[in-house]
């Protein structure tokens, strides 16, 4: 079981832990409120517990939402082969609760993930790259090789990431061991963090040691960390973006994508 640690440091018990992933198995009454995630309203007093008798504080809405405005990307972003795409399939085979969809993220995805994205000299971690769509898109806005690291889990992916994108430091690892790890950067933090990983698939467990990884370790206090999901609501649970420090807004919607998919922005507050 993993030890959930609010922004204050303090423990959490395993109860909650357990709240927390009772929440995720409760979808009636899930909804958004213009870009923001929101629990059914019986939830409220399970969330209240789970954070010790805490008020939540709802993230506020920012007005976005709907489909996505940003710039296509550059024709420099090339169409995957065959064989990439069939690699994609062969994960989603081997593992389909770390690969989640049956095809890769499409170019209107990597377009409004990578769009709200302001400092593209800072450093840049990529967590889940898969087959490099995001990592694509990343390069072809100038991002600096050398401040890019790609996270990746498979094995197969991770030596595709090498060959793809020379320059470009990609390691082997899973992400729910962010924390274990040394600052990417030498003493300088990233200054933002694009994930293709499915949390909603993933363990409440797991869904936390990363984001601890993210928030407590790699990232800048003003950084920010881009998540997409194929529901209509925040893939992270209120409850635990409240007892984090976190808030969480939706920044657009893409239907060209199998499955359409909604990216949100987490950051402190």
């Amino acid at each position: 079981m993993a030890t959930l640690l609010c922004a204050d440091e303090s423990s959490i018990s395993e109860a909650a832990v357990g709240r927390f992933s009772a929440l995720r198995r409760k979808p009636k009454g899930v909804g958004c409120i213009k870009g923001t995630a929101r629990f059914p309203t019986a939830s409220f007093g399970i969330l209240c517990a789970a954070l010790r008798g805490a008020r939540p504080k709802w993230p506020q809405p920012n007005g976005h939402g709907g489909k996505s405005t940003a710039a296509p990307i550059s024709k420099k972003v090339q169409s995957m082969s065959t064989a990439e795409k069939m690699l994609f399939l062969r994960a989603w085979l081997r593992n389909p609760r770390l690969v989640s969809a049956v095809a890769p993220s499409s170019r209107s995805l990597a377009a409004l993930i990578t769009s709200d994205i302001r400092s593209l000299d800072d450093p840049i971690i990529e967590l889940g790259p898969g087959t490099g769509v995001f990592t694509q898109a990343l390069l072809a806005r100038g991002v600096p090789r050398e401040r890019l690291v790609l996270v990746e889990a498979d094995r197969a992916f991770a030596k595709l990431l090498e060959q793809r994108f020379p320059g470009v430091r990609v390691l082997h690892m899973d992400a729910a061991h962010l924390e274990q790890t040394g600052v990417f950067f030498g003493r300088k933090k990233a200054s933002t963090i694009v994930s293709g990983i499915p949390l909603l698939s993933m363990p409440i467990e797991k869904t936390i040691a990363i984001l601890r990884g993210v928030f407590l370790r790699h990232l800048h206090a003003d950084g920010a960390l881009y998540q997409f999901t194929y529901l209509p609501r925040c893939p992270v649970p209120e409850a635990l973006l409240e007892c984090m420090g976190l808030n969480a807004v939706r920044i657009g919607f893409v239907a060209a994508n199998l499955p359409p998919a909604f990216v949100y922005r987490l950051q402190r507050n």
